[in-house]
């Protein structure tokens, strides 16, 4: 008798995604009884990756038994060194495929055989689940996301992250609000800002980012639909489009598939809205929204980190900035002659180590925004912009001073620095 599938994630072709740092299960089923353990290969892309290292498993063991000739594998603490982060090139358009945020895992079991009487052990039959592959993002879903998810279905956590209906949420986490009330979030003329998002539906052919202007009366500007139905048609699953003013600025004609221009930012635009169209107009996404900031700063320092849901957050700190200076030295001394000469020195620098930390505040910020800026704290991957290139810091630190408690205002001030050293020379 086969070996069989007693348990899985479902399969992509049910439009199915997986968290890396959740557990993901496979459950296998041997006819044998014989089959005292089992290995799994693990396919990324197409390709095993652990073929002289497979997984080997025993059988199940539940409430105080063995489950006979049945074997459940966690396949998540190995794959999940195989997702990591899209930084996208800083003001490009429109749209990228999120490649290192999303992988396609497909498994291999194989069991293994004891013979009874001599105890030696063989391979037995295989099931090649390779081709079955799931869709894996690097995304930490929190225990709330599962007990919400597990009420309709315990495989689809992602339910309201991928396109299809104006509810639909990018994996960007920054406050939106609702479509009926939108939290207008700054947007500086220069700035670059990406949303990620889930395509579930490889059949769907047709999809636009749409935006909408708006003047300082509240009333339309213009609409304009930015082309990006090729994601749809090559197919691309994990999605990044670009959003921010910076991006909008270097649109060509035929980057619009509909709208007045190419030319987003007039000198009347006060505020925009921006979500996913498919074909017919609608909304397939969350509605998002940014509010054009013309007032010139003192500051300004633009912080990029990878969110919890596997999306870039961008935020811009205006208040004011510090830098501190630190080195330390190791020493060599020896005694000096009588004939020393002018080189000769009692104490050498052998070694030295010079860092650089630095402190910046926000300007005045609310509740909402307060809570999302933690996650610049627990983010293992943040970077601050310096002209169009991205530099890597440790967040250190976070401070938050309440402004108002009537107004439910603060200010955060975040201690970090670069993620290296600075270079110097030896003694």
């Amino acid at each position: 008798m086969a070996i069989s599938l007693a348990g899985q994630p479902l399969s992509v072709t049910e439009n199915k995604f997986y968290s890396a740092y959740n557990p993901i299960q496979f459950r296998f089923s041997s006819g044998v009884s014989t089959c005292k353990r089992m290995k799994l290969f693990i396919y990324v892309g197409s390709s095993i990756i652990n073929t002289n290292s497979p997984i080997i498993q025993d059988e199940d063991f539940t409430a105080g038994s063995v489950v006979a000739n049945t074997f459940t594998f966690d396949i998540s603490k190995i794959i999940d060194n195989y997702v990591t982060e899209d930084f996208q090139t800083i003001n490009s358009k429109p749209y990228f495929e999120g490649a290192n945020s999303h992988i396609r895992v497909g498994v291999k079991a194989t069991e293994v055989l004891e013979d009874a009487s001599t105890k030696v052990l063989s391979d037995g039959a295989s099931l090649d689940l390779g081709a079955n592959y799931i869709e894996v993002l690097n995304t930490a879903l929190q225990y709330t996301d599962l007990q919400n998810s597990n009420t309709s279905s315990p495989y689809h956590a992602f339910a309201t992250f991928e396109l299809g209906a104006d509810t639909r949420r990018f994996l960007t986490n920054m406050p939106f609000g609702t479509n009926s009330a939108l939290v207008y979030n700054k947007m500086r003329e220069d700035e670059s800002k990406y949303l990620s998002f889930i395509n579930p539906d490889l059949s769907l052919e047709e999809a636009d980012l749409k935006v909408i202007t708006y003047n300082s009366s509240g009333s339309v500007i213009a609409h304009h639909r930015i082309t990006m139905n090729t994601v749809f048609t090559t197919p691309l699953r994990r999605v990044d489009v670009a959003v921010g003013l910076g991006n909008f600025d270097n649109l060509v004609s035929g980057d619009m598939s509909g709208g007045t221009s190419e030319t987003i930012l007039t000198s009347a635009t006060v505020k925009y809205t921006c979500g996913i169209i498919d074909g017919d107009g609608d909304y397939i996404s969350q509605l998002v929204g940014f509010k054009v900031d013309r007032d010139y700063k003192d500051y300004n320092l633009r912080f990029h980190w990878l969110n919890r849901l596997g999306g870039i957050d961008s935020f811009t700190f205006y208040g004011s900035n510090k830098r501190s200076h630190s080195s330390k030295k190791s020493f060599y001394n020896k005694n000096l002659d009588y004939a020393y000469s002018i080189g000769d020195t009692y104490k050498t620098v052998m070694q030295s180590k010079s860092n650089n930390s630095f402190e910046a505040w926000t300007d005045i910020i609310s509740e909402d925004h307060r809570v999302w800026l933690e996650e610049l704290l627990s983010s293992p991957s943040v970077t601050i912009q310096s002209g169009t290139d991205y530099i890597p810091i440790i967040v250190n630190d976070m401070d938050i001073t309440t402004i108002s408690y009537d107004d439910n205002v603060f200010q955060v001030k975040i201690e970090y620095s670069f993620s290296y050293e600075n270079v110097i020379q030896y003694a």
